[in-house]
């Protein structure tokens, strides 16, 4: 059979005279249809890398009016709120001053929760709460647009509303 001329479409695919490289061949191409697909994904799935991602505090600007700015506007706007965000992981992580206050108050509780209730208000609403810092993101965002981009922003905002409230129904 050696000897025999291959034709057709077999003459393209070699002829493995061992197991092993039929198997690093496949996992290869495994390998590349995977990375063809991220890249496809990131190419086409959206501007996942542009969304305000973990930014409950800027939950009220739709991602839709973000990705149809253009594109140095979107990056301007979305670095401001990043620098903002970090300052926000510390009230949620658990390592701010607001945050130990309340612990400490937990371990004096003889009973009575006055200092408890006051110390989570103080988290809550206080001038380094995640509302307060949280509003002034908001604000920060908002007051670096231009008076175009915030009615396209209203509009965004009443359209997510009438899309949610017709999900309601």
């Amino acid at each position: 059979m050696t000897g025999m001329p291959v034709t057709g479409w077999r003459r393209f695919v070699p002829l493995l005279s061992n197991r092993g490289w039929t198997l690093l061949l496949g996992a290869s191409l495994m390998l590349n249809l995977m990375i063809g697909g991220m890249l496809l994904g990131n190419r086409f799935g959206g501007y996942h890398s542009d969304r305000l991602m973990g930014a409950n505090a800027v939950q009220l600007i739709p991602r839709k009016f973000i990705q149809d700015l253009p594109r140095a506007r979107r990056q301007e706007l979305l670095g401001f709120a990043r620098g903002e965000i970090r300052g926000l992981r510390g009230l949620r992580d658990g390592s701010a001053e607001a945050v130990l206050k309340i612990a400490d108050a937990l371990e004096q509780d003889k009973g009575d929760l006055a200092s408890v209730r006051l110390a989570v208000t103080d988290y809550m609403t206080g001038p380094q709460s995640l509302a307060t810092r949280g509003t002034g993101l908001i604000m920060g965002v908002i007051e670096k647009m231009t008076p175009e981009e915030r009615k396209a922003l209203a509009l965004a905002i009443r359209d997510r509303a009438e899309r949610a409230k017709s999900r309601r129904k």
